[in-house]
């Protein structure tokens, strides 16, 4: 998506689009000791990065920020790991 003014306009089909990074972070739950609690942790549980996490987040996108996701031609750093709080981080170079 890019800006144009005050407007937003999607990326267009057609527009190659690489996946500079994108990085999922889950909160601690409550039960991982104080102790043990390191930010940028490697999650490796449940959901599975290929998969599940970058299916549902890409079709998400796709109408809202891209037009089609067989547009993404190449994901560069791709990631799952603990933190604070949840969120999901991306950036796209097209």
């Amino acid at each position: 998506m890019f800006q144009v003014g005050n407007e937003f306009e999607i990326i267009r089909a057609g527009t190659p689009i690489i996946v500079e990074h994108l990085h999922y972070c889950f909160e601690f739950t409550k039960s991982t000791a104080l102790k043990r609690r390191i930010i940028g942790m490697p999650k490796a549980t449940k959901p599975d990065l290929l998969d599940n996490l970058n299916k549902a987040f890409i079709d998400a996108l796709e109408g809202t920020i891209f037009e089609q996701d067989q547009n993404i031609v190449e994901v560069r750093d791709l990631r799952k790991f603990y933190g604070e709080s949840d969120y999901i981080e991306i950036k796209l170079l097209y």
